[in-house]
């Protein structure tokens, strides 16, 4: 019997890490922060291993690099496409009434079309 429970996506961990740097330096509420995960995963290839330094081993310095600014555009965007629907949210009657940029509008239908 094979040990399944050591099977993991390669990315996972790179994003939780560089979902936490990137909201250290933006204003983010932490009950976001398990959404702008999930978006930048859902952004990047599945690479499933069962041991990172397995993984990293066979890869060359261009590719951890290349590897490394994938996941940080992913999260970089999914800040912005979960920040721009959480404002779609907001009541727009109330004190918090947030008003869409067109920034984010953009984002938010760049995420719709699928890229």
């Amino acid at each position: 019997m094979s040990d399944f429970e050591s099977i993991h996506n390669y990315y996972e961990r790179a994003v939780f890490e560089e979902v936490l740097a990137q909201a250290a330096k933006r204003r983010v509420e932490a009950r976001l922060l398990a959404d702008i995960a999930c978006v930048a995963l859902n952004q990047l290839p599945p690479r499933y291993i069962r041991h990172d330094v397995d993984f990293n081993f066979y890869l060359t310095a261009a590719e951890r690099q290349h590897n490394a600014q994938l996941v940080r555009d992913a999260v970089s965007y999914a800040f912005d496409f979960v920040v721009a629907r959480t404002r779609m949210r907001l009541p727009r009657n109330g004190p918090q009434t947030a008003t869409l940029t067109r920034v984010a509008r953009r984002l938010v239908a760049r995420g719709r079309a699928g890229g």
